[in-house]
């Protein structure tokens, strides 16, 4: 997978009517060979900034092998989400850890939300 078909990967989730910032979301890279350059996570990670892209929910990856690892470090980094994003090396563990977290508030959420915060796990994919 490169940048191109993570853009669009990322553009058909911001399209769907279902989704919100709101959500908590898992992104699945286990099976995926990432053929990204720094830059190239750079990019993703400003556009995983903006308005219409940027969540505000908990984020779980799962990757398959340390250079992902890596890569998925970087882009936490780089987009601002290290606070509320966490790596696993499984979707099963990624899954454990986000539906543990679902009802709790992630850093910076903002404001005029109740201390406990129910969003729904959905699948984009």
């Amino acid at each position: 997978m490169g940048l191109e078909d993570l853009r669009a990967t990322a553009a058909a989730v911001a399209e769907d009517p279902g989704w919100s910032p709101d959500l908590h979301g898992l992104v699945d890279f286990s099976k995926a060979k990432l053929d990204l350059t720094a830059n190239d996570v750079l990019r993703l990670a400003l556009l995983m900034r903006r308005d219409g892209y940027r969540t505000n929910g908990w984020l779980a990856f799962a990757v398959g092998d340390t250079a992902a690892y890596g890569l998925v470090r970087m882009l936490s980094h780089w987009s601002r989400t290290t606070d509320r994003s966490r790596i696993f090396s499984g979707r099963e563990e990624a899954e454990r850890w986000l539906n543990g977290h679902v009802g709790h508030v992630p850093p910076g959420f903002g404001s005029g939300f109740n201390a406990v915060y129910e969003t729904p796990i959905r699948n984009a994919g």
